[in-house]
C-alpha cells in the first residue's frame, strides 16, 4: 500500500479543493496524508478520516520553517508520493521533497493568465525551481500546452482530466420544451475569468425577450454586477453562494458560461452530465472539453451572441441539438472511474521512476484515450 501525501495551500471552499476532497475516498487502497499551507480551512471537518496537518505558512519569510515541518510529516509517514495542488504548494515542495522521493503536481489553470503575467517572480519562480525528475498533471491539455509555452520542462507530463462525483450522470426528462422563455443559469465565482460582465452586456439587448439569467456564486465583483444589473434593469439575478446539484440545474432551460480563460470548466460539465444544454464563450478549452458539442458564442460580440440566443429560445429542437452527443462525450472522459484509474496509472508509473526521469519517447503522456501532440509556440526568455 503506497503512502500518498497531499499538499494544498489551503482548505478553503474552493474548485481544487473541494476536488481533492472527493479524490480521496476514491483511493481506498492508498494511505492518504493532508498537508496545508494555512488558513482558511472550512473544509477541514471533510478530512476527518485522514492524519490533516496545517503547516502554519503565514507569509514567505516563514518558507525555512515550513520546509523543515514538511520534512519531519515525510519521514515520520515514509511517505511514497507527494501530489501537490496550487503554485505555492508545489513551489515549497520542490524545496523539501527529497530527490529520492517522486513528486507530482497538479496545474489546475492556465499559469500563463493566472500567475505568469501577473508577476514575472513567479514565473521565474517555477522556471528555476522545476527539475526533470518532477511529474506534472494537467487538468486539460490546453493548460499544459499554456504551461509548455512558458517553461522549459523536460519531465514526465500528463494530462488528467477533472471528474464529476456518481451524483451526476443520471440525465433525467427534459422541462417542457417553452417557446416564449428561457431560463438561464450561469454558475461561478464572480471573478474576472468568469466574465460576467460580457454576459451583463449581451443581456442587455434581451429586455423584451422574456430571457432571464440567475448567477450562483460570491465575490469581488458582486457590488459592481449588482450596480450595472440595476442601473439597467437587467432580467439578471445574482444568488449567492448555493450548492450546485443536479436538481438545481434541471430548473433551468439552459446553462450559459462566459469565461474568458478556464483550466477545465467543471461547472459547464456538471451541466452536461444533467442533460442540460450549454451555451458557452468560444475558448479551446471549452471545445476542449465538451468534445465540441456545444453552443458557442464570440467574445468580442455581444449582439451576436444575444441573437443566438433568441434564437436556441424559439427553437427547442436547436437548443436540444448537441445534448445527447455532449452527454455521452462527459460519461466516457469524466467520470470517477476513468480519474481514479489515470491517477492510479500515473503514480504507478512515477514509481517505476523513483530514481529520477529516464529519457523515453513517452515524456508526454495522456491518460484520457488522447493520442494528439502538444505543439507548443517559441517559449517566452
Amino acid at each position: 500500500m503506497s503512502t500518498i501525501l497531499h499538499l494544498i495551500d489551503s482548505l478553503s471552499v474552493g474548485g481544487t479543493e473541494v476536488l481533492l476532497k472527493n479524490t480521496l475516498p476514491l483511493l481506498k487502497i492508498e494511505k492518504n496524508i493532508i498537508c496545508y499551507l494555512n488558513q482558511p480551512d472550512e473544509l477541514k471537518p471533510a478530512f476527518k478520516d485522514y492524519p490533516v496537518y496545517c503547516l502554519q505558512h503565514r507569509k514567505k519569510t516563514d518558507i525555512l520553517r515550513t520546509i523543515r515541518r514538511l520534512r519531519k510529516i515525510l519521514k515520520q509517514h515514509r511517505v511514497d508520493i507527494v501530489h501537490t495542488h496550487l503554485f505555492w504548494s508545489t513551489l515549497i515542495a520542490r524545496f523539501a521533497v527529497p530527490k529520492t522521493l517522486p513528486l507530482v503536481s497538479t496545474i489546475h489553470s492556465v499559469y500563463s493568465i493566472d500567475a505568469f503575467q501577473k508577476n514575472k517572480k513567479a514565473w521565474l519562480a517555477e522556471r528555476l525551481s522545476v527539475r526533470k525528475r518532477h511529474n506534472i498533471i494537467a487538468v486539460s491539455k490546453f493548460v499544459l500546452k499554456d504551461y509548455l509555452e512558458w517553461v522549459r520542462f523536460k519531465g514526465r507530463a500528463f494530462v488528467l482530466y477533472d471528474f464529476l462525483p456518481g451524483g451526476y450522470f443520471t440525465k433525467s426528462a427534459r422541462r417542457k420544451e417553452d417557446q416564449q422563455s428561457l431560463r438561464c443559469v450561469a454558475v461561478g465565482n464572480l471573478k474576472e475569468a468568469k466574465n460576467y460582465s460580457y454576459l451583463l452586456k449581451i443581456f442587455s439587448q434581451l429586455k423584451n425577450e422574456n430571457i432571464s439569467l440567475d448567477i450562483y456564486g460570491q465575490g469581488d465583483l458582486e457590488k459592481e454586477l449588482n450596480g450595472i444589473i440595476q442601473k439597467e434593469d437587467l432580467s439578471v439575478h445574482l444568488r449567492g453562494q448555493e450548492k450546485i446539484t443536479g436538481d438545481l440545474l434541471r430548473e433551468y432551460d439552459l446553462f450559459v458560461q462566459a469565461s474568458s480563460h478556464e483550466g477545465f470548466g467543471l461547472s459547464v460539465i456538471e451541466a452536461v452530465a444533467t442533460g442540460l444544454p450549454v451555451f458557452i464563450s468560444d475558448i479551446p478549452v471549452f471545445r476542449e472539453v465538451t468534445g465540441g458539442c456545444a453552443h458557442f458564442f464570440s467574445l468580442t460580440n455581444p449582439t451576436q451572441a444575444a441573437e443566438q440566443l433568441i434564437q436556441v429560445k424559439q427553437r427547442p429542437d436547436l437548443r436540444y441539438k448537441y445534448v445527447d452527443a455532449a452527454y455521452s462525450f462527459a460519461r466516457n472522459n469524466f467520470s470517477e472511474q476513468h480519474f481514479v484509474t489515470g491517477l492510479r496509472e500515473i503514480y504507478a508509473q512515477v514509481l517505476r521512476n523513483k530514481k529520477g526521469y529516464q529519457d523515453t519517447n513517452d515524456q508526454f503522456s495522456f491518460i484520457n484515450d488522447s493520442t494528439e501532440n502538444i505543439k507548443t509556440e517559441k517559449r517566452p526568455g
